[in-house]
């Protein structure tokens, strides 16, 4: 009986194992993108998450300080170039350092897809800089939307003065442009938003490549009445 089995059995042929190494091979390339994809989606999830709970955070504090938008200095720690010092409790005026104590919780100011490790195109990393997002200090000048308006000073201001909070965005993700950040999708061709009246949002086709530079086109939005319809920014 062993003989016979000995005669009849074989071992895959050159072909063969070729063909199952091809077949895996085209299986591996067609899922590896979807697993990325996948990943991605969590991260973006996770973010929004985060988003989320700044929102309600900074909500916390809008009420705590008579209806007042944190006091904070510039967009972030990239712009101010100064950490902060507790003795100088001056220099603890960043969107982080006043609203984490709501949070307790430092992580939720690092979007997963971008990370700490990364560093601003003007050589801070992100643990020195606090986070991974912007705080909108102040909008742009919005002649994109109407020539006649200024500058909106979002720093300090009463939510009563911002015309339609729910379309004012606050702090959003992946800020800091840059040719090597801007090359990378994050989030699938889209950011993730916080607005005026603590609501986060998922905001889709970003076009990053060519890049759109987001605060250019909607920092002004809801913050006034001209600046209200998204139409008269973004085209």
């Amino acid at each position: 009986m062993a003989g016979y089995l000995r005669r009849y059995w074989r071992g895959f042929t050159l072909i063969e194992l070729l063909v199952v190494i091809a077949i895996i091979a085209i299986l591996a390339a067609i899922l590896f993108p979807v697993f990325a994809q996948a990943r991605e989606k969590a991260r973006m999830i996770s973010c929004l998450s985060n988003l989320k709970q700044i929102g309600n955070g900074l909500m916390m504090y809008v009420q705590d300080y008579d209806e007042t938008y944190p006091n904070t200095k510039a967009w972030g720690r990239s712009w101010t170039g100064e950490n902060p010092n507790p003795a100088n409790p001056d220099s603890l005026r960043y969107l982080p350092d006043l609203v984490n104590p709501y949070i307790k919780n430092a992580d939720v100011w690092f979007c997963p897809s971008l990370g700490k490790a990364n560093s601003t195109p003007w050589g801070w990393n992100m643990v020195q800089n606090g986070t991974t997002y912007i705080w909108n200090h102040q909008t742009n000048n919005c002649t994109l939307c109407n020539p006649q308006v200024g500058a909106v000073n979002v720093t300090a201001s009463k939510i009563a003065t911002i015309s339609a909070p729910a379309a004012a965005p606050v702090v959003w993700d992946i800020p800091y442009w840059g040719d090597r950040i801007r090359s990378i999708n994050f989030h699938q061709q889209g950011i993730n938003v916080t607005y005026a009246d603590g609501h986060a949002k998922y905001y889709g086709n970003v076009k990053f490549n060519p890049v759109e530079d987001w605060w250019n086109t909607h920092a002004c939005l809801g913050f006034t009445a001209e600046a209200s319809n998204v139409n008269q920014c973004n085209p």
